[in-house]
């Protein structure tokens, strides 16, 4: 069983509708406290994934290979739903936040929690970054 620890990023579009890369390549970067570099980003079959020049220039740049969840398998799409309800429930809905701003900040701190100490059911009760080794080319 694989695991995927959650990683977001806002990606406001430039005025050309396009991926502002400044701040799309930090999701790409790296950091002494970050996860592993995405390897797979995993998205619905939405127009604005599939045919998004500028977010397929910056993966193909980043070596990253984006995969598109196969169209009627609602297995796959199932485990996306299940993370953004939870997203939902603990994140969004969750707290009383002051303003929208204070809610995006606080987006970080869960996250990290999810990933590093929230206890996973399917994991055994470990969160995701126990199953993470950063072995070069573990996923192949």
């Amino acid at each position: 069983m694989r695991s995927r620890n959650s990683v977001a990023k806002r990606r406001p579009l430039a005025d050309d509708g396009q991926v502002d890369e400044r701040i799309e390549g930090q999701a790409v970067g790296r950091n002494a406290r970050s996860p592993p570099e995405p390897q797979r980003p995993i998205s619905d079959n939405a127009f604005a994934y599939r045919k998004n020049r500028s977010l397929r220039e910056l993966l193909e740049r980043n070596s990253i290979r984006h995969l598109l969840i196969p169209i009627r398998r609602p297995q796959v799409n199932g485990k996306v739903e299940r993370y953004q309800q939870t997203l939902k429930r603990e994140w969004a809905l969750g707290q009383i936040y002051r303003s929208s701003d204070h809610r995006t900040q606080a987006l970080s701190h869960w996250l990290n929690h999810y990933n590093e100490r929230r206890p996973h059911s399917s994991l055994g009760g470990h969160p995701p970054i126990s199953r993470v080794h950063n072995l070069p080319r573990q996923d192949i």
